[in-house]
């Protein structure tokens, strides 16, 4: 995973600075927040993925978020363990757009977020697919 995750990385922001944040399931984490009722919202607002999300995109430095989510995800597969990738894939992909739209509400600016799918191909290798922007 980390050899795509690196590749993914190289082919999207060759040249730039990026920083990393790894978290098991965080599109989920987001989608969690985004959907809860006003009582949740609250309590989850303290969660670490929301923390984080919001420490980083606070300021003028980021100009670009990229969510990536991956078909081999465990969070999602210890979540619906009944699921074929195709569904996997979709309820990641859901997420992903969730996440987008909370991570807008949180930056309360201009910002670009885009939103990626690494999708298992013939043997080990992973296709980067984009969700949004279309």
């Amino acid at each position: 995973m980390s050899a795509a995750l690196a590749a993914f990385e190289a082919a999207r922001f060759s040249g730039l600075p990026v920083e990393r944040v790894l978290l098991p399931g965080g599109c989920w984490w987001l989608a969690e927040a985004a959907s809860a009722g006003r009582l949740k919202r609250i309590i989850a607002s303290r969660s670490a993925a929301l923390d984080g999300v919001s420490a980083m995109i606070s300021g003028d430095s980021v100009s670009e978020v990229a969510l990536l989510g991956h078909q081999d995800c465990h969070w999602y597969h210890d979540r619906a363990p009944a699921a074929g990738p195709g569904e996997l894939v979709r309820r990641i992909g859901q997420d992903l757009y969730i996440a987008r739209d909370e991570i807008l509400r949180v930056a309360g600016r201009a910002l670009t977020v885009t939103g990626h799918v690494l999708i298992r191909r013939a043997g080990a290798e992973f296709t980067p697919r984009q969700l949004f922007p279309e």
